[in-house]
């Protein structure tokens, strides 16, 4: 590949993110394979001159800085830079990329209680108690795990991610799902597919999974109306059903708005949020605003 290094910097919001150990849990979650720092002291960020999260900081092969890039959506500028500075420095011979970096991937060292769990960062859970069955996103597995009530193993859903596929459950495809909410009447459980951008409908009937909304890339859509692939989602991190069973609200935490789609018809659309990450109440959805909601629960009288 292309003579470039990524190093990421952890500059923590709080204090207790300043932890080697809560840095490292998060690389390992997130299969992290590039060098990280932990910035405690913020001498890096106050160096470069940050001001936000995330910045993108652009260096050249002897530590001079050529840009820097804050907030998300620049991933087109940053290619186009990246490709102007490897021919500015290659031409100038300063490229060396045949000396590949020393390192020693967290995911490769034993991990304390790692070989007596089938479990990796497993993030929600859903029940039907009726039924005496746990639903469980074994999210870093990439699959659901359906298990009786005391946690002994029934059935699983997906396994072969990373990756979006539709299918039995043996052949469905899952990336890192996260919320998970059962429907009693319809005998189906949906996911926030999360990194896939999606809402899956596993049937536990029929043991199919189908996409109801998403196509596994980022959307920047804040209105909605439309379904199936042909309605992108961005991030979504939990659902829940309505009353009626016929609402399935969407915590779409990359983009800080809850939605939500009608089943009949399929139709995904905006609830509430303006897309702005602050904390806003308002009578509109576009007067209220969330910071990255990840997880939703109707309340006793069903008013959501």
């Amino acid at each position: 590949g292309a003579p470039v290094t990524v190093v990421g910097v952890h500059s923590a919001k709080f204090d207790n993110e300043k932890d080697s150990s809560a840095i490292r849990a998060a690389v390992l979650r997130y299969d992290i394979s590039h060098p990280v720092v932990n910035d405690r002291s913020m001498s890096v960020w106050a160096a470069l001159g940050v001001s936000s999260w995330p910045t993108l900081a652009v260096v050249s092969p002897r530590g001079r800085l050529i840009a820097m890039l804050s907030g998300e959506g620049h991933r087109q500028d940053l290619e186009d830079l990246i490709t102007a500075a490897l021919q500015f420095y290659g031409e100038k011979g300063q490229l060396d990329g045949s000396t590949p970096l020393p390192l020693a991937l967290e995911r490769n060292k034993t991990q304390p209680g790692a070989a007596a769990s089938p479990l990796r960062y497993p993030g929600k859970i859903a029940s039907d108690v009726a039924g005496g069955r746990l639903f469980i996103s074994d999210s870093n597995n990439h699959r659901i795990l359906v298990t009786d009530l005391n946690g002994r193993f029934i059935e699983q859903i997906g396994g072969n991610g990373p990756a979006l596929g539709d299918g039995s459950f043996d052949s469905a495809a899952l990336n890192r799902p996260q919320g998970l909410t059962f429907s009693p009447r319809r005998n189906q459980l949906f996911v926030a597919d999360t990194e896939n951008h999606a809402v899956r409908c596993c049937d536990l009937v029929a043991k199919t999974v189908v996409t109801l909304a998403g196509n596994g890339n980022k959307g920047r859509d804040y209105r909605g109306g439309r379904g199936g692939s042909a309605q992108p989602l961005n991030s979504p991190w939990d659902v829940e059903l309505d009353a009626s069973e016929d609402y399935l609200y969407i915590a779409l935490a990359g983009q800080h708005q809850i939605w939500d789609l009608e089943l009949s018809s399929g139709t995904a659309a905006l609830f509430s949020g303006s897309g702005a990450e602050r904390n806003q109440n308002g009578p509109t959805p576009f007067t209220t605003s969330w910071a990255q909601p990840s997880g939703l629960s109707l309340a006793g009288d069903g008013s959501g």
